[in-house]
Order: C-alpha cells, then structure tokens, then sequence
C-alpha cells in the first residue's frame, strides 16, 4: 500500500514533466522525446529491476531520468532503493547521464538541466499541480 501511494504521487508530479491534454509539459516545452517506463516488472529481461523513470532523447544525447515525489500530506520525499542504485551506477559506468529530481522540489534544477541540453528558456510556474 506505501509504495502504491508513492507511485501515486510520483505520477501526480510527472504531469509537470509529461504534460496533459489540457497543456504541455516540461519535455515537450523542451523539444524532448520520452520514454516513461512505468511497469518494467512486466517486461522481460535481466534489465528490468531498477530501470530509471524516463529515457530521454534531445537533438543530440541522451540521458535518464529518475522521479521521486514528495507526499504532500507527510512532507515526506521518496527514496531510492538498493536496486535503483545499483541500476543508474551501471549506467553511468557506460557513459551514461542519469538523473534523479525530487519532485516538486527539484523542477527548477530539471528545467536547468534541459535548459543546459536544448537552449530553450522555460517557465516552470504553474506546471505543478496545486
């Protein structure tokens, strides 16, 4: 049940990144391609446990994205487990650039980010919802 309610707010938070039918979000202010990779348990292969939230590609690169939400009711922010770790370590042992935002804490730090990867200026106000 806790990690249902985390995932819950997780989801909640990736609305900033992902957008909704109503406006855009971060990445596509960006210009980004995404990949949100919600259910890797379900796939197949030995590179499933720990795989980071989002594959991202821009123009030229690529990196990874890994969200935590803070539950607004507890104040409490997620946590990386064991295997999350040890998953973005081996990625970035290959080259890799992999990320973690604590949401909503660290949008600003994420739009930087992509800032620095697209050199587009964005607002990040009012892509949290209240």
């Amino acid at each position: 049940k806790k990690r249902r309610q985390a995932v819950q707010w997780e989801q909640q938070y990736a609305t900033a990144l992902e957008g909704t039918t109503k406006r855009l979000g971060l990445f596509q202010l960006h210009h980004v391609d995404c990949l949100h990779i919600s259910t890797p348990q379900r796939d197949t292969g030995t590179l499933k446990a720990g795989h980071p939230d989002y594959l991202l590609l821009g123009k030229d690169w690529m990196a990874f994205l890994e969200i935590k939400g803070r539950n607004l009711e507890t104040g409490r922010i997620g946590r990386l487990q064991a295997n999350q770790r040890s998953f973005h370590k081996r990625l970035t042992d290959c080259g890799a650039e992999v990320w973690t935002a604590y949401l909503p804490d660290d949008l600003a730090a994420v739009n930087d980010w992509l800032r620095t990867k697209t050199g587009i200026v964005v607002s990040v106000d009012g892509l949290v919802p209240r």
